[in-house]
Order: C-alpha cells, then structure tokens, then sequence
C-alpha cells in the first residue's frame, strides 16, 4: 500500500481528527498480518496501519477474507506518507526507496506479491506544472514497481482522487484513463470528505481526508477490484 491520498496522519485540523472508533470492518484478524516498518517484522495487523487514523487496508483484508476464506494469511505492507508528491516516489525518492525495502523484507521469507495498492495524488493537484508531469511520473511509477520487485504482470490497483486543490479533475483524468497493462481504476469521487460541508465553505486546504466509513467503502472497492484482477 503506497501513496498519499487518504491516509491521515497527527497533522489534522480538530475537525477532522481521528475520533478514536474502529469499525467491525477494521478489526484485527489473526489471518491479516502487518509489516512493521521499524523492524521489518510480521505483526498481527490492527488500526491505524498508517499514522493516526483509519485506513483502506484493513478493510481490504477483511472484506478479501469474508469473501473468500480460503485465502490464506494477507500481509499488509504500508508504505504511504501523508502530503508526498509524486516526485518522492521516484527511483532515487525516499518514499519509493522505504518501499522498495519494505516490499523485498515481505517476501525475504518466503512471502509472494499479489498487488500494489495506490492513492495519491492532491499535493500534485496544486499547480498545473505539476499536472503536466503527472501523467509520464505516474507511467514511470508503475513500470518501475514491477521491474524492482521482478515481477512484470503485477496487478497494480489505482484510486482516483476523492479530493485535492485546484487541479483535482486533471488528475483525476489522468488516473482514469492510465494506459498501463494490468492496472485497475478505483474511483473514489463522491466518498464523504472531511470535515463535513467543508466543500461549501470553499476551504480546499481541510478538504482532503474521507471520512471513516468512505474509508470502509474504499476498501471494499479495492477488494473487488483486487478480486477481478
């Protein structure tokens, strides 16, 4: 799991700050495990996966596993930082860098890759010099996931921005129409912003995070989406 979108973090305004409350769709499984950034250790998985606050994954893995319990055990890698550009997750981008690391940890025992989530996108929607660069960053992402971890066909499963700046719906085209083989568009337009009605307040600065239960559904969109792959 990489990227930015979505993913809370200690910097939230109070309007929107975690409250604390996890959903049934996001407890913890024995059969959904997390690797510990810091020591590179399987965990039993639990919220938050990233930073202070409720995430897509766990819902994810719950919903992978109501749907089919033969699955087996998921590991949940996060790698997400909250705020990030594209830029950072470049080759030679300290965010891609950890990731990278942290995806080789997940199968140096015998771990295997099955998908790469992503979510990112508003800091990038800000300037339009920005947006003109997404879309060959975004390509070269995605390519060079599958040429470091060695494995070409992996499903690669992309949201479209909920939220952003000025420039949201370039981005957001850029997402939907990826010309990437194997990759899947989750939309996630019209999943509940945080703060509530902060839209009509034309405050784009605090219109960033979805709520807990678009959460919830965002997961739940990835797993069918997963499922399909």
């Amino acid at each position: 799991m990489a990227g930015q979108g979505g993913v809370p973090n200690g910097a939230l305004s109070p309007a929107d700050k975690w409250d604390g409350i996890i959903p049934p769709e996001c407890q913890s499984n024995s059969a959904i495990l997390r690797l510990n950034p810091y020591n590179m250790k399987w965990e039993e998985a639990h919220e938050p996966l990233h930073g202070n606050g409720i995430g897509p994954g766990m819902p994810f893995a719950n919903s992978l596993l109501k749907r089919d319990p033969s699955i087996g055990v998921i590991g949940l890698v996060p790698t997400a930082y909250p705020g990030s550009y594209i830029d950072s997750w470049s080759r030679v981008g300290k965010h891609y860098i950890n990731m990278l690391a942290m995806a080789r940890a997940a199968v140096a025992d015998g771990g295997v890759l099955r998908g790469f989530l992503w979510y990112q996108g508003e800091s990038d929607s800000k300037l339009q010099s920005d947006v003109d660069l997404y879309k060959g960053k975004l390509v070269d992402l995605f390519n060079n996931v599958r040429a470091d971890l060695q494995s070409p066909s992996l499903p690669i499963i992309e949201v479209a921005l909920a939220s952003g700046f000025n420039f949201t719906e370039s981005i957001r085209q850029i997402q939907l129409h990826i010309e990437v083989p194997n990759v899947k568009v989750v939309d996630a337009a019209g999943l509940e912003i945080l703060p509530p009605n902060c839209l009509e307040h034309n405050d784009q600065r605090h219109c960033l995070h979805i709520s807990t239960a678009a959460q919830v559904k965002l997961g739940t969109m990835l797993a069918d989406a997963f499922l399909q792959c």
